[in-house]
């Protein structure tokens, strides 16, 4: 099933205060919504879906946040995303492949995303960040 396309739509990052030593950091991503999409270069006998999504990322207690609102493109044979359009219409389901590679997709360029953008703003890093200690030996470092 492939991802055709990954976009932003909307970034907001703000940064409240001083970042305090009680820091949590909380993350919520979501599909909101699916339409079909027409795209320029359509092969025959295949539609594209756009799923719509929103990510956020809270630096808790209210210290800043980094939020996104994009789209997934994905492509498919014509039956396959009609069957996918019907099914999310009747009861908002998706099958848990798909949703799985959407919402993982999603997850990973808007981590690397906020990563980026958090250090302009200063926010410490919301993933683990690789360190030399100084017990290492750096001599056999290869990095």
């Amino acid at each position: 099933m492939p991802i055709i396309g990954y976009y932003y739509d909307k970034i907001l990052m703000e940064k409240n205060k001083k970042v305090e030593s009680d820091l949590e950091v909380k993350n919520k991503v979501q599909i909101t919504d699916i339409e079909e999409s027409d795209m320029p270069f359509k092969e025959k006998g295949r539609s594209t879906l756009k799923f719509k999504f929103n990510f956020e990322l809270l630096f808790e207690p209210k210290i800043g946040k980094i939020v996104f609102n994009g789209h997934v493109l994905f492509m498919e044979d014509e039956k396959t995303i009609k069957d996918i359009l019907k099914s999310y219409k009747k009861d908002k389901k998706l099958p848990q492949e798909l949703t799985l590679q959407i919402l993982n997709t999603i997850l990973y360029k808007a981590h690397l995303k906020a990563l980026d953008l958090g250090n302009e703003l200063n926010l410490p890093a919301h993933l683990p960040i690789p360190k030399i200690s100084a017990k290492a030996n750096i001599k056999d470092y290869i990095g």
